[in-house]
């Protein structure tokens, strides 16, 4: 019966088909598979905060779990096969003695080594490998979500831009509805103002038209009775003055008429006398 052992050398990374087949230990490299549930989680719409939660945790379990503890021969080589193949051929003392140096020179030669070297480069390896795929993944979560953030917050400010510009325009239009209501409204006050003020204007024209009116014919009517009055003692004053007058011319007229007639009569006898004189005058100087 043959045993084969089929183990990493120096300085191979073992792919998830490499195994120790009589140990039954897998070596598997989670890598793959991990980064294929953090796509499938990213794809699945998780959240940003929720996402690097959970990878940081997938990170310390797989840390945890799948960390190759060192081993040693006995815990690999099938010890109670070979010691049987061996009983085949030596004594027990010998078979024990033989798989003593075998195991010696396992654990000596390459299980040291191997423990030493081989698993703490290789876990620290690939958990740097994982940690950079998750720092890059984080880096990426951490891109992808400042970006979403920022454009999200670019909408967000370009709708409230807009929001208030529609707001603004809203305002404005109440502020001019409300200005054209204000102006209607003391465009109809002045007008009923000024209308009550026509009306009040015509009722006072009415008023002072009224008296000026009454003033004027009260006035024209005492003219005129004042006239008729001056007029009719005016034509009395006038109708005596001219019977006055008339009883004087009259008088002096008879007067006058009894003086030219007194005159006449004087003058006649005065010449009457003249003549007898100048008679006298020229018999006297006849006589001389």
């Amino acid at each position: 019966m043959s045993h084969s052992i089929s183990l990493p050398t120096h300085g191979s990374v073992p792919n998830s088909k490499s195994t120790i087949k009589n140990g039954n230990i897998p070596i598997n490299n989670s890598y793959f598979n991990q980064s294929d549930k953090s796509d499938r989680k990213i794809d699945d719409g998780l959240e940003g905060n929720d996402l690097i939660k959970t990878l940081s945790e997938q990170l310390i379990l797989e840390t945890t779990m799948n960390l190759h503890k060192p081993t040693r021969a006995e815990n690999q080589v099938d010890t109670l096969s070979i010691y049987r193949d061996l009983l085949t051929c030596f004594t027990p003392r010998q078979s024990k003695a033989i798989m003593s140096t075998i195991l010696y020179f396992l654990n000596e030669q390459f299980y040291m080594h191997y423990n030493d070297k081989f698993l703490r480069d290789f876990e620290i390896d690939k958990q740097d490998h994982l940690f950079n795929s998750l720092k890059s993944e984080i880096q990426y979560i951490i891109t992808n979500n400042r970006d979403t953030e920022l454009n999200k917050h670019h909408l967000l400010l370009t709708r409230l831009k807009r929001d208030l510009d529609s707001i603004v325009d809203e305002i404005n239009e109440l502020i001019i509805d409300q200005y054209e209501k204000n102006c209607k409204l003391d465009f109809h006050e002045h007008k009923n103002e000024n209308t009550l003020l026509y009306k009040r204007i015509n009722l006072n024209l009415n008023d002072c038209s009224n008296k000026i009116t009454i003033q004027i014919t009260s006035g024209i009517k005492s003219e005129i009775e004042t006239l008729r009055w001056q007029t009719t003692r005016s034509g009395l004053l006038a109708v005596v003055i001219m019977a006055s007058s008339f009883m004087i011319v009259v008088n002096i007229s008879n007067k006058k008429s009894r003086n030219s007639t007194t005159d006449i009569l004087i003058e006649n006898n005065s010449n009457k006398n003249e003549d007898e004189v100048n008679d006298n005058e020229i018999i006297d100087i006849e006589v001389i």
